[in-house]
Formats: C-alpha cells, structure tokens, sequence
C-alpha cells in the first residue's frame, strides 16, 4: 500500500501499483477477510485514470473496478453500482482484442451483471442487454469455459421466453460436456436435465420425451433413485405423454 502511494503520480509503476492494491483488497473480500472495499474501488478508480487508452492493461484494469463495484453491490444493494460496473465491462470488452478469451470473460461478466440489475429492478430491457453480451461471448469458442457461458446464455433465452433458441444452445452444451466429462458425468446430466426443460417449455415434446428416457436411468445409476437429481427428471417425464 505504501509502494503504491510513494510513486510519483504520473509513472506507469503507480498506476500498476494502485491496481495491484485494489485488485489484492477486492481478493481479501472475496475470501471473507476483513478488507475495505471503499479503498479497493479508490485505487482502481485511480489507477483507471492513470492507464492510457492504448495501454493494453487498461481493458483489465476497467474490469477490476466493475469487480470492486460488484462486491460493493453486494453488500448495499445499490442499482447505482451495477450501472456503473456495467458501462466499465463494456468499455473493458471494446478494449480487448476482438475474438480474445480476454473479450469474452468481459463479455460474460457483462451479461450477468445486465442479469443482475434485471433481478433488482425487473427492467426487460436489462434481460436483451444480458442476452447481447452473452450471445457474443458464447461466439468466442475457444474461451475455456465455454460451457459455463452458454449455459448462462441459454438461462437468459428462456427468461425471454426463447425456449427453441435456448434448446439448440443447450444441445451444443449437452454436446460439448459429454465429449469431454462422458455422458453419465454429474455436469452433462445436468445439462441434459436443462435440456429436456427448454424442450417442454418450446411445445417439442417428442424431443423432451426423448431425453429423459435416456436420462433418467442414467440418474438412477449415478445420482440413485431417491436424489433431488432422479426426482426432478422424473417429475418434468410425468407431466409429458407416454
């Protein structure tokens, strides 16, 4: 903290400096340790205004603050702060190379902030918003956990009611995860579970019927036949035709 304060105000060290201060707070509050996020928020805020526009620390520097701002919202519940992090995540997006894993973790992160201030302020726009943002993230295929966003994307569609769309995502989902985890692994029966629900919701019932055939003995061997995991497919099997 004290490296960071002493280095003259207009060197690149202190703007490094600041954000390693704000960012090493922000993971103190993270893990449940006593940290001030106030002074977290400070220091990225003031290390953002350091960073040039063309400096290609500043897209991670703008998304730190989101992050910092994040927390705080989690604490006050204050819509101002999700607004905030917002506008940062877009401008930390615009920033990073196009096509980049990097572009896409600021996308993500966009979306399910815009998800975030939907449950809070119940404004449909913000649901369009989050579905923009992860539609271009889950475009970035070779973003580690792709999954993970598409799985966010499709969750988003059928909060709009675009149940055929968030089934075609949720397939390549089912597809992706049983290539690599096999089709009996906890994450993939899940996602077939999703799967088989996006289905239902979308009037393809065959479809759904289909999946959860297959489905559920597969829960019945993995999860058992009494877990919260074999009961929901088989409650969404018993609302649909023989």
């Amino acid at each position: 903290r004290h490296a960071a304060e002493n280095l003259a105000a207009s060197t690149a060290d202190r703007a490094e400096g600041l954000a390693g201060l704000g960012s090493s707070l922000c993971a103190l509050a993270r893990r449940g340790e006593p940290a001030p996020l106030p002074e977290a928020v400070r220091s990225l805020r003031a290390a953002v205004s350091q960073t040039p526009a063309d400096d290609a620390a500043r897209p991670r520097r703008l998304a730190a603050l989101a992050d910092a701002l994040l927390q705080r919202f989690a604490l006050n519940h204050s819509r101002t702060e999700l607004t905030e992090a917002a506008d940062l995540l877009e401008r930390a997006a615009a920033g990073a190379p196009p096509g980049s894993d990097e572009r896409a973790g600021y996308l993500a992160e966009l979306g399910l902030t815009y998800e975030r201030r939907y449950r809070a302020a119940q404004m449909p726009q913000d649901l369009g918003l989050a579905a923009n943002a992860l539609r271009q993230a889950a475009a970035i295929k070779s973003f580690p956990d792709i999954t993970s966003i598409q799985t966010s994307y499709a969750r988003i569609l059928v909060a709009q009611a675009l149940y055929g769309e968030a089934g075609k995502v949720l397939q390549d989902v089912v597809t992706r995860l049983a290539g690599a985890y096999g089709q009996d692994d906890p994450r993939t029966l899940a996602a077939r579970l999703e799967l088989a629900r996006a289905f239902t919701m979308a009037g393809m019932t065959a479809d759904a019927v289909a999946v959860l055939d297959d489905l559920i003995p597969e829960q019945i061997r993995v999860h058992g036949p009494d877990s919260q995991e074999t009961h929901a497919a088989r409650d969404l099997r018993h609302e649909l035709p023989s």
